[in-house]
């Protein structure tokens, strides 16, 4: 029983530590991009993102990432979400 408790308590300080990791990620990124956006047209600065994730998740995952998103039957709404994200950012860095 004890060992099956000290096996959850590990999972909840994981799961806690992962919770103050994406936290602190979010809000770093958050600031990068407030800091960027000040000398950086807005879609550049979507680009480069968009370009970094897709090179992490290349490293992470290898080759399959980009056979899974082609092969994906969720293309066609991802695509339409990029555009609506990209329209929205273009309409906003034109005010």
């Amino acid at each position: 029983m004890a060992a099956a408790r000290s096996g959850m308590d590990a999972q909840v300080l994981t799961g806690i530590s992962l919770a103050l990791a994406s936290y602190f990620v979010f809000s770093l990124h958050d600031a990068s991009i407030k800091w960027l956006v000040a000398d950086f047209p807005a879609t550049q600065i979507l680009f480069m993102r968009s370009a970094v994730i897709v090179m992490l998740l290349v490293c992470a995952r290898g080759h399959r990432a980009i056979v899974g998103l082609a092969t994906s039957p969720l293309k066609r709404s991802l695509l339409q979400k990029a555009a609506r994200r990209l329209a929205a950012f273009r309409t906003r860095s034109d005010r």
